[in-house]
């Protein structure tokens, strides 16, 4: 497949993650630790069914390989998802989506660290940028709220979106780095890998979940709730995990790191666009500046990693054709 369909095809499965920020926040009524458990139970069921039926005909896994699994499906998946339904259900999609949306530039950073020759002072302006919005984005927020208890909650939601945001960033680091490496497990396999070890995580979770919310059960049979978490589980299990997972790892190993960073930017615009959508309403002239600053500093931060990766290869080119 042609490069550029591989980039057009990171595109829609971005703006396929973008409604995984839209369910919780327009089925407010739904715990956002049952729309997660929902989601990984589905897709983890899909995966255990998936994998036992080709378990004669597939390669398999080594000890490692598994741990890593079980690992990235916790940091990419199942964690990364509690945490971010929890900040949008606290604080709102916007502010969850702004936060969240900083991974492209959060993995450029880990980059600078892992690969030497990139050099952190490059990318600070970018950075300041992104702060900058964010600080904006956070100042509007408090400034309209005056309750305690609310406050408290946009603080909270704040922290777990910021989790959110570590979680994936190590997932999309670790993944990326993993799939490259192991080049005889395809994408599917790697997806039904990390699905079987998503189901192992949503079984073990039910009883913390029932002691800690022991009335979540009976909410659920409520017939307007119940319809609601059907059709988000089956979605946010099928389409959005199973699906995307695996159309993800087949466009991470076709094109750069670099790019997969630019192709994320979508899953923040097309969340802040379902997000206002469903609102019917236009963002705040703050909110616009911060999304602005935010997407500007982003694409800022992209190009600086692209022309320093760019002048790195001429560097290293320069320096085989010296030896020859």
């Amino acid at each position: 497949m042609f490069s550029g369909n591989y980039i057009f095809l990171g595109i829609i499965v971005n703006f396929i993650w973008g409604s995984a920020f839209l369910i919780p926040y327009y089925f407010s009524s739904l715990d956002p630790n049952i729309i997660a458990l929902g989601r990984y139970l589905t897709y983890g069921i899909i995966s255990v069914f998936l994998y036992i039926t080709k378990v004669k005909t597939r390669q398999s896994l080594t000890k490692r390989q598994w741990q890593t699994a079980f690992l990235l499906a916790f940091t990419g998946n199942v964690g990364y998802y509690l945490f971010l339904t929890t900040a949008i259900h606290l604080c709102g999609i916007t502010i969850s989506t702004l936060i969240v949306g900083t991974i492209p530039i959060s993995m450029i950073i880990i980059g600078c660290f892992i690969e030497k020759p990139v050099r952190l002072n490059t990318i600070v302006f970018p950075v300041l940028l992104i702060l900058t919005g964010l600080f904006l984005v956070n100042i509007s927020k408090f400034s309209i709220t005056s309750a305690p208890d609310e406050m408290n909650n946009i603080i909270l939601g704040v922290v777990f979106a910021f989790s959110s945001l570590v979680l994936w960033t190590f997932y999309g680091v670790s993944n990326v780095t993993f799939l490259k490496k192991n080049g005889s497990i395809t994408s599917i396999q790697w997806s039904e890998a990390i699905g079987v070890c998503c189901f192992i995580q949503s079984i073990a979770a039910i009883p913390l979940l029932l002691l800690c919310k022991p009335n979540l059960t009976s909410l659920l049979f409520e017939s307007s709730v119940m319809y609601e978490y059907i059709f988000s589980s089956l979605f946010l299990g099928i389409v959005v995990s199973w699906l995307s997972t695996i159309l993800w790892n087949n466009v991470s190993r076709n094109i750069p790191v670099t790019l997969l960073g630019q192709i994320i930017i979508f899953e923040t615009l097309s969340s802040l666009f379902y997000g206002y959508l469903v609102d019917q309403a236009l963002p705040s002239l703050i909110e616009f500046s911060s999304i602005l600053l935010i997407i500007s500093g982003i694409y800022m931060g992209i190009k600086i990693d692209s022309y320093n990766n760019k002048k790195l290869r001429q560097t290293n080119v320069e320096i085989v054709d010296k030896s020859i």
